[in-house]
């Protein structure tokens, strides 16, 4: 975002991926605060959550159209 936009963020909401020691130095050397998300609560993930399944619904019509099995 600083390279592209020119814009610094101040805060990462995020569930616990960025909870590894090597992550968190680098947010606080960039002074980024991160808000964990309260767990099992989907609803705070609501947009990555709602792009996730608009993806697979993508790939399912895909692969139906194209008659492929259901594995791939």
């Amino acid at each position: 975002m600083e390279n592209q936009y020119q814009l610094r963020p101040k805060v990462v909401k995020a569930n616990n991926e960025f909870n590894k020691p090597t992550i968190k130095a680098i947010f606080t050397q960039r002074f980024i605060k991160v808000e964990p998300s309260a767990p099992n609560t989907p609803a705070q993930n609501r947009g990555a959550e709602r792009s996730g399944s608009v993806i697979a619904e993508k790939i399912r019509a895909m692969r139906a159209g194209a008659k492929l099995p259901a594995v791939l």
